[in-house]
């Protein structure tokens, strides 16, 4: 990116070159920055991007062909940005504030970016009127920041982020934080449109949860007169969170099948906090990563949650600090700190394999490898087995099924009530291997069993062909009668099913909650279709009843307000 002033007071390309025609050194280039930018008022950065993202930035000469401008190329290496930021504080530039939040933006923390650009935005008026524009030299994408003297048109700080944001070209760094900046700056103007179309088409890039939140105010937006109060503060300013707590990123560690730690379901809050082929248990439980969501739930900003899925906060389940009642969790609240000392709920999505391919998940069958067992394996004998020790409760299995699991299978062979005291057992499933003998392969596990739930989507065959594919309907509904049966004798404390609605299957829902209150299920939860990076975008959102701007959305709200689903054993979740 380059930055420069514009002597002849209009936002035009500056000129690049050497008066005598001589290529610029590295040390000049190096050395040249605070002087010229002393004499210009504003330092000429140049930020040249390789054609192919993920490579390094080169060092490429720089030629000058016009006194008024001077050039600084920042190369990857060790301090070379630092230095280069360092210069651009000295000048006390409008323009060093914007190039610091655009560089966080490059290092992929757009939450920090953001803070930054606000910061920037929301100063009360520009120091000098400024326009943003693309350039190419060399075939490599240079991104242009000129400022202009007050003589030309005044642009607004909001405005400019926009217009930069719009002429982005491919391709350099994806700028999460950038779009969503301009996003809020064309909704607040008033401008739904344009926001939705910058949203849209950042999205193609990186389906970024800041960029789904945004997307979500915009779509409540057009659906409601007035908007949520939990989506105020989005865009704009709004106190829902002072006072709440959400106790999940104090009590909660998941593993991923990547061996990624969350500390909140991926779902809601997609950032890993440490892995666990590369860090010990007790490095990833108070990473700074793992640090910073906790903050963000204690100062009320909430800023990593993606409001468009957590029903928590959509469905004001948050718990009032006054009204907490875990000890461990209150004096944490009290004392203000994001460090724990133990982990309460253990999830287990470490292992793809399944023996169904639904749609939803994934396209094809997958059965993981000896090689990637391997490590798993290893994981759970040094990280998992240890961490249940002290564990509340543990589930698995989030991305396949458990009895296709050799890492799962391993867990429920090895733990017992004698060694395992409190721990209390959750298992996720499609049913289909459920049976009687599975069950009787561990019996050292059949007074630990907490809850049973089994996904299911369907209430029909036919419609179970279509979105459970590799699943036999018939031994399912055997599998859910034995269970049925576990539950009444009390060898599982509760049973319930599970049912992600889309367009293909939600019409299915009234009569999937009468099977499941049939059976004795002490739940039957409805889910929004997410997109797990499964589908396009376009053909997510064809998929998407719950959105409000689906076609067939009017006759989803009014098939989930009859009676069944005011039932108690009945919870409808995503809709709105």
């Amino acid at each position: 990116m380059r930055v420069a002033e514009c002597g002849a007071g209009c936002t035009r390309r500056a000129a690049f070159g050497w008066p005598s025609g001589r290529t610029m050194t590295r040390r000049e280039s190096a050395a040249t920055v605070s002087a010229r930018s002393q004499s210009l008022g504003s330092p000429l950065i140049q930020l040249r991007l390789p054609k192919r993202p993920g490579k390094r930035f080169r060092f490429a000469p720089i030629h000058y062909r016009d006194v008024r401008t001077a050039a600084v190329e920042v190369v990857d290496r060790p301090g070379g940005l630092t230095k280069l930021l360092e210069a651009l504080e000295e000048t006390n530039d409008d323009a060093a504030d914007f190039v610091r939040a655009l560089q966080f933006d490059f290092r992929t923390e757009p939450y920090d970016a953001i803070e930054r650009y606000k910061a920037w935005t929301d100063r009360p008026e520009l120091e000098r009127a400024m326009s943003v524009e693309v350039d190419f030299t060399a075939d490599l994408p240079v991104l242009t920041l000129v400022l202009a003297p007050p003589r030309s048109v005044t642009t607004s700080r909001g405005a400019l982020l926009a217009r930069f944001a719009e002429q982005r070209i491919m391709p350099m760094p994806h700028t999460v934080g950038l779009h969503f900046m301009a996003a809020r700056h064309y909704f607040l103007s008033g401008e739904r449109t344009s926001a939705r179309g910058i949203l849209e088409r950042a999205m193609e890039i990186e389906r970024h949860f800041l960029l789904e939140t945004a997307s979500f105010v915009v779509r409540t937006a057009d659906a409601q007169s007035e908007l949520p109060a939990y989506l105020r503060d989005v865009f704009g300013d709004g106190d829902y969170f002072r006072g709440r707590i959400c106790p999940r990123p104090f009590e909660e560690f998941q593993i991923d099948h990547n061996g990624d730690v969350y500390i909140c379901c991926p779902s809601y809050l997609n950032l890993p906090v440490g892995n666990v082929r590369r860090e010990s248990y007790h490095e990833i439980l108070n990473s700074e990563m793992a640090r910073n969501i906790r903050q963000s739930i204690l100062n009320g900003t909430f800023k990593y949650c993606n409001r468009s899925t957590c029903p928590s906060i959509r469905h004001d389940g948050l718990e009032r600090e006054q009204a907490i009642e875990d000890e461990e969790l209150r004096d944490l609240v009290t004392t203000r700190s994001d460090r724990v000392h133990r982990v309460k709920h253990v999830a287990l999505s470490m292992d793809s394999t399944c023996n169904l391919w639904c749609p939803s998940c994934r396209q094809e069958k997958i059965v993981e490898k000896s090689a990637t067992v391997e490590w798993k394996v290893r994981s759970i004998d040094e990280v998992v087995l240890p961490l249940l020790r002290d564990a509340d409760s543990v589930m698995m299995n989030g991305y396949g099924d458990v009895f296709m699991s050799q890492i799962c299978q391993r867990v429920l062979s090895r733990i017992n009530s004698r060694e395992y005291p409190r721990l209390k057992i959750h298992l996720l499933t499609n049913g289909v291997l459920f049976d009687r003998r599975n069950w009787q392969r561990y019996p050292n596990i059949h007074d630990m069993v907490s809850t049973v739930r089994v996904s299911v989507d369907a209430a029909t065959e036919r419609t179970y062909r279509s979105v459970r594919r590799g699943g036999d309907f018939h031994k399912l509904h055997d599998n859910l009668r034995f269970l049925a049966v576990l539950r009444r004798e009390g060898s599982i404390e509760r049973f319930g099913l599970a049912f992600v609605y889309q367009e293909e299957n939600f019409t299915e829902m009234a009569e999937f909650a009468k099977q499941g209150l049939e059976l004795g299920c002490d739940r039957v939860a409805f889910e929004a279709l997410l997109d797990w990076n499964t589908y396009a975008r376009a053909e997510y959102e064809q998929r998407a009843v719950h959105l409000p701007g689906h076609p067939r959305h009017a006759e989803f709200r009014e098939l989930t307000a009859l009676p069944v689903f005011r039932h108690p054993h009945v919870h409808v979740r995503g809709s709105i």
